[in-house]
């Protein structure tokens, strides 16, 4: 049988022992946190960029069709 000295030791190892655990507990809920901020910072950035490059398809669309008809208009001219 443990003497009141030996579970008085044992609470006091227990209790260190939930503090460790408590602060490591709190630091991986900090990492998750700024992990799921990150994921949202960076799908902002992806959305900007997914704007940006729509635009620039849009831009080469445009493009594509003036030289069409930039082309059209040079044949025409040329073949009278």
């Amino acid at each position: 049988m443990q003497n009141l000295e030996d579970i008085s030791n044992d609470i006091a190892e227990a209790q260190k022992k939930l503090k460790e655990y408590q602060s490591f507990q709190y630091t991986v809920e900090d990492e998750i946190l700024k992990l799921q901020k990150q994921i949202i910072d960076l799908q902002g950035k992806k959305k900007d960029k997914e704007i940006i490059a729509g635009k620039g398809k849009h831009n080469i669309r445009q493009i594509l069709i003036d030289l069409k008809m930039m082309n059209n208009l040079y044949w025409n001219l040329k073949n009278g």
